[in-house]
């Protein structure tokens, strides 16, 4: 009799181990608990992985993901809240929902579109390089050319002479005070 008593109760203990364990491995283990919703390990790890890298950067170290576990909490905390308000009945968020989907579907098709028929290969691009030189080839040179005067008026006046036809360079040997490039018609090269 002591020995059946000693049987059952290990195998109660042994049930109410399997059954624990069988409800944490269905549920994985949690950070936190919000309402009746839990945030996972899982969770955090991939709203971590969805930060661009500047963000993951701030959320660095224990103290750093303790921060992360917060604000995930207070996300899922505004999230219950504003179900419980009946915010995700409202036509307007019904009708953004639908956009959103839409647009994630138009990104995908074209994501998948653009990588089937955009596979360049290192040659490809080498052939194409080749066979468009000029369009890579650095701008010609230009020439500069200028006219030095001191005043507001004088400057005026040559450019009325511009205007009116004068030769650029036959103004800058005449009327230029830079000695340098006057001789060479304004040129500065």
């Amino acid at each position: 009799m002591k020995r059946f008593a000693v049987f059952m109760i290990i195998v109660s203990f042994l049930l109410v181990f399997v059954a624990c364990a069988k409800k944490e491995g269905e549920k994985g283990p949690y950070l936190a608990k919000v309402g009746n919703a839990v945030v996972t390990q899982a969770d955090f790890e991939r709203e971590f992985k969805n930060l661009p890298q500047f963000a993951q950067a701030l959320f660095q170290g224990s103290a750093g993901k303790e921060r992360f576990l917060d604000e995930l909490i207070k996300k899922e905390m505004l999230y219950q809240e504003a179900l419980k308000k009946g915010f995700d009945k409202d036509p307007k968020y019904l009708a953004k929902v639908e956009d959103f989907k839409k647009l994630t579907l138009v990104s995908m098709l074209l994501e998948k579109e653009i990588e089937s028929k955009g596979k360049v290969t290192e040659q490809d691009a080498k052939n194409y390089y080749n066979k468009h030189k000029e369009d890579f080839a650095a701008v010609s040179q230009i020439r500069v050319s200028h006219i030095l005067v001191k005043t507001e008026d004088e400057a005026n006046k040559i450019l009325d002479g511009l205007r009116s036809g004068e030769d650029f360079a036959k103004l800058a040997r005449e009327k230029s005070i830079d000695t340098r490039t006057a001789k060479n018609g304004g040129d500065l090269g």
